[in-house]
């Protein structure tokens, strides 16, 4: 089963972790990487913009702006700013999970691994009663 789908693909500087994407059983997105790599190039410049059901509009120099009056920087902006809530839209219920169990610590007058947030809990709120005199 140590088949490499594609070992154009996997190329790496760190040889140690290229062997590692070799030897797997399994089809990894490095190895997915050659087969996507025609890509539209409208797309790769970020130019394209398929938010509304009257798209996609393309922009260029003879099509300056979308159907909406998007400009190319309106457009970027909006596919970047929308990629990163996505990514970070996926960890939300880490960020969520931690701080539930963060207040449930402290209301037990738990222990983090050396930290008693009683104790911290206790600090805020003295700093919290100087800076409020």
């Amino acid at each position: 089963m140590n088949q490499c789908y594609g070992c154009n693909t996997c190329k790496s500087a760190d040889k140690p972790l290229e062997g590692f994407i070799r030897s797997l059983p399994m089809e990894t997105s490095h190895h997915r990487v050659e087969g996507q790599s025609t890509k539209c190039g409208f797309g790769l410049q970020g130019v394209c913009c398929r938010l509304c059901s009257n798209g996609p509009c393309r922009i260029t120099p003879n099509a300056p702006r979308g159907i909406c009056g998007a400009d190319a920087d309106t457009i970027v902006t909006r596919n970047f700013l929308r990629a990163v809530a996505s990514g970070s839209g996926c960890y939300i219920h880490i960020v969520e999970n931690t701080a539930l169990n963060l207040k449930k610590t402290a209301q037990i007058k738990g222990e983090l691994k050396g930290l008693n947030l009683w104790s911290i809990w206790r600090r805020c709120l003295e700093l919290q009663t100087k800076m409020s005199m």
